[in-house]
């Protein structure tokens, strides 16, 4: 392939008697036994490619896609956990999850975009009604607070009026204070915006 002489060969010949290292010197020998990963790697592994594809198609305005993912990477995490809305890691991941939603839900109303974000919204809604993942009190009463947003700028004052009423019931029902300020603000605007 090369002439005699050239600068390759010459390189060669030069270094011909030096030890030529492995070049996967961190990875284990033939002999040594690879040790295959614990269920719960392989759990984190796929959850964590589920949820770059769900993120990747929120951003790419698949809504309905990013949706979908978002709820098999919630399934997927629930059955990690025996189904225990209870478990502190499944707690960590959902709310972790319906802010990551609930803030992009945002970004869209702020943007106009009243009916995907609704679409959005109401997907958290179904997340947070307790009938498939248990209760989190402090996800769904946000995700209740912004939804009557949507119908607030969809001039649709009644639904949202029964918004933040169920919010506030949520709220008092489950003796959870950190939300209740929103509620009562998203309602004065409401009341204002009706004339009341």
């Amino acid at each position: 392939m090369y002439s005699r002489g050239t600068e390759f060969n010459r390189h060669e010949r030069k270094n011909s008697n030096r030890k030529i290292k492995p070049l996967m010197q961190n990875y284990p020998s033939a002999t040594e036994e690879l040790l295959p990963a614990t269920h719960e790697e392989l759990n984190l592994a796929i959850l964590e490619k589920m949820e770059a594809v769900a993120l990747e198609n929120l951003k790419n305005f698949n809504f309905v896609a990013a949706l979908q993912t978002y709820q098999r990477c919630l399934d997927h995490y629930f059955e990690s956990v025996d189904r225990n809305p209870d478990h502190p890691d499944f707690a960590e991941y959902f709310t972790k999850i319906l802010k990551i939603l609930n803030d992009h839900a945002l970004k869209l109303l702020k943007e106009e975009r009243v009916e995907i974000a609704k679409l959005i919204l109401e997907k958290c809604e179904e997340f947070t009604n307790g009938e498939r993942y248990g209760l989190f009190p402090v996800p769904r009463n946000i995700t209740l607070n912004h939804l009557a947003c949507c119908y607030r700028r969809m001039g649709m004052l009644d639904v949202a009026m029964e918004f933040l009423q169920m919010a506030l019931e949520f709220v008092s029902a489950n003796e959870r204070t950190e939300t209740a300020g929103i509620t009562h603000i998203n309602i004065s605007a409401v009341l204002s915006q009706m004339n009341k």
